[in-house]
């Protein structure tokens, strides 16, 4: 090997260099590893804003015969709750870009234990219809159909969750 050869690579090639300090080029680093504390808080997000709607279901039965709700107002109330996630689906995303992804999840949350409180202390039909639209909020904002997606959980995740 000659003088010429000693800065060579692998199969005679020059190794690509940094423009400005002439050192050799550093490769992009292996993404890490998923952390389970952001998937476990996505994956919660995602379940708790729909935990009104089952827990509604489960329990209809008993609202219909105990507390003499019609099953009209129960069936409303799936209808309210998805119908209020479909019309505030397109804004979900631009509050989820507007705030943050981080902000979104946390009011994700307490939008979605909000809207669970008050499920659980309507005195009648209204105010649980009211309780189930304010429930769509959350719903809006992590689903996969608005703009944010999500709440922001690709973003919010992206660093660490690798796309499926």
């Amino acid at each position: 090997m000659g003088t010429e050869d000693a800065g060579r690579g692998p199969m005679g090639r020059t190794p690509a260099r940094d423009e400005p300090t002439g050192r050799p080029a550093q490769s992009p680093e292996a993404p890490e590893a998923p952390r389970p504390l952001p998937t476990a808080l996505l994956t919660c997000a995602m379940a708790f804003s729909m935990l009104q709607l089952f827990l509604l279901g489960a329990l209809g039965p008993r609202l219909v015969d105990e507390l003499d709700f019609s099953p009209t107002v129960l069936g409303l109330t799936t209808t309210i709750g998805f119908g209020t996630a479909a019309v505030l689906s397109p804004a979900g995303g631009r509050i989820v870009d507007r705030v943050g992804p981080r902000r979104a999840l946390a009011a994700l949350l307490l939008l979605s234990a909000a809207a669970l409180a008050l499920i659980g202390a309507a005195p009648g039909a209204g105010f649980l219809l009211a309780a189930v639209a304010l429930g769509g909020l959350p719903r809006a904002c992590r689903s996969r159909r608005s703009p944010g997606g999500s709440a922001g959980g690709a973003r919010c995740g992206r660093r660490r969750v690798p796309p499926s």
